[in-house]
């Protein structure tokens, strides 16, 4: 996001909108999931995901064009390369999850489908971490007549619908969080680009990633019930939430910054220096109060050593006697040592809170239909789109922008924002992660509460078998 923001430099007031070359590839897999995943019944899955990764490569393929055709420091739009990207990637869940259920023995589909799920998670993790590196250089008609059939029929599942809920607030979580965790970290606690992205792929995504695992594990050893299972989601997200709550209070104060929340009214200093309003370099003052370029801060005299490594004569920089100096840089907040509560506690929630994952996929393959599991989780990856994914980072990004004290300027244009309220900042983001696990301990209860496909099938043998005077025993079809 850093790195859009400084080298793209989009003119714009507002961060969601440097997110918006990223929506085309969500808006290819939006548009064709629903009708992709309809046929996944009475189609050659594992050839159709062959396909769309070859379509995807292709797409990626002309997203890295830009990097060599285009002038330096340019904004490109490349939209057909995105679709393409997000309409290869149609086939691969619905397909790959329902492909994976029906050819794995009862009792080991989820522990294989945690496996899967924990490896999607690894491609971001190394990408943090890799960005981390990089960061520091510069530089047919009538199968589809049942279609409308299908949709009611699997829409009319309480249990379905109330799963896919949840996880639709879980969902926008991890979209939201995925974009912006790396800036949180970097201005509440003063740390690099580079750092943050480390911390990200390095903590917070294997966390997620064992949590995935352990879930499907879970599954495999206990042989849950579909009502179980939903109980072992709720507990896990409720204490998701208790682990969540405290990251409200951790983090750092704004740092003090002449002219913008402190020392308001006397920039009378730097006044016959004409400084302009565009001007961004800051500098942290021998009294401990930043100012937002030497300029700003009176600034007469720059010590070189091969580059800038003081400024004297200060004017602006409060010093007993004679004027004070100047470092290059922000002025340290001193708060640093709050970084590892906080990722430990962030580790956890994402550990914790991941133990859903696996859980909530088996209640939804487990209470539809067989021949319509493609099809519901179709409907599901949609809604994870529609709901969660396109609109989690503009909410994020809404949310973010409030709390900016300071835009930046370039050619009396509005860019990035250069200073944030930083408690603000922690509140606005931390606040919408609770408030969306909390919707999910809400939807959770009741989705025990239904009833589910393997029960119904049950209840109409045997009202069957009583009307013929045979009776049998017909288990229900669960994890075991």
């Amino acid at each position: 996001m850093t790195a859009i923001e400084v080298q793209g430099n989009p003119q714009t007031s507002r961060t969601r909108r440097s997110m918006g070359l990223f929506n085309n590839i969500k808006v290819g897999n939006t548009v064709l999931i629903v009708f992709v995943s309809f046929f996944g019944s009475r189609v050659h899955r594992p050839r159709c995901i062959g396909i769309g990764a070859m379509i995807a490569s292709v797409g990626v393929f002309l997203i890295a064009l830009p990097h060599f055709i285009s002038e330096k420091y340019t904004y490109t739009d490349f939209t057909s390369s995105q679709l393409l990207l997000g309409i290869g990637g149609v086939p691969i869940q619905p397909f790959g999850i329902s492909y994976i259920d029906d050819f794995a023995e009862k009792r080991n589909s989820p522990f294989y489908l945690g496996i899967l799920f924990a490896i999607t998670v690894i491609g971001p993790a190394f990408g943090y971490v890799m960005s981390s590196a990089l960061l520091r250089f510069y530089v047919d008609v009538d199968k589809s007549l049942g279609f409308p059939k299908i949709v009611m029929r699997t829409l009319r599942i309480p249990i379905f619908l109330l799963v896919v809920l949840a996880q639709v607030n879980l969902a926008a979580m991890v979209a939201g969080l995925a974009t912006f965790m790396g800036k949180f970290i970097e201005r509440q606690f003063a740390q690099t680009a580079s750092f943050s992205n480390l911390m990200m792929g390095g903590l917070n995504i294997p966390s997620a990633m064992l949590g995935i695992m352990a879930g499907g594990v879970i599954l495999r050893k206990l042989g849950l019930t579909v009502k179980s299972s939903a109980a072992m989601c709720m507990v896990a997200v409720f204490l998701s939430i208790m682990f969540a709550i405290p990251l409200l209070f951790i983090g750092c104060p704004t740092q003090n910054i002449s002219g913008i929340n402190y020392n308001i009214s006397s920039q009378q200093c730097s006044n016959a220096c004409s400084c302009s309003d565009e001007a961004f370099n800051p500098v942290c003052g021998s009294d401990g109060v930043e100012f937002r370029s030497p300029c700003h801060a009176g600034c007469k005299t720059p010590i070189f050593k091969e580059k800038v490594l003081n400024y004297t004569d200060c004017e602006c920089v409060a010093s007993a006697g004679s004027p004070g100096f100047a470092l290059p840089g922000p002025c340290e907040n001193g708060c640093k040592n709050r970084l590892i509560p906080f990722m430990i506690l962030s580790s956890i929630t994402c550990f914790v809170a991941s133990l859903s994952h696996t859980t909530s996929f088996m209640m939804i393959l487990r209470t539809v239909t067989p021949e319509d599991k493609s099809f519901a989780l179709g409907i599901q990856f949609m809604l994870f789109r529609v709901l969660a994914f396109l609109p989690a980072p503009v909410l994020y990004g809404r949310a973010i922008d409030t709390a900016c004290i300071m835009w930046g300027k370039k050619c009396h244009k509005i860019t990035s924002c250069r200073y944030y309220d930083l408690d603000l900042f922690r509140h606005s983001t931390m606040e919408i992660d609770v408030n969306g696990v909390e919707a999910d301990v809400q939807s959770e209860p009741a989705s025990s509460l239904t009833p589910t496909y393997d029960r119904v099938v049950e209840a109409k043998t045997r009202a069957m078998a009583r009307a013929h005077s045979w009776e049998t025993e017909v288990p229900i079809r669960g994890f075991s």
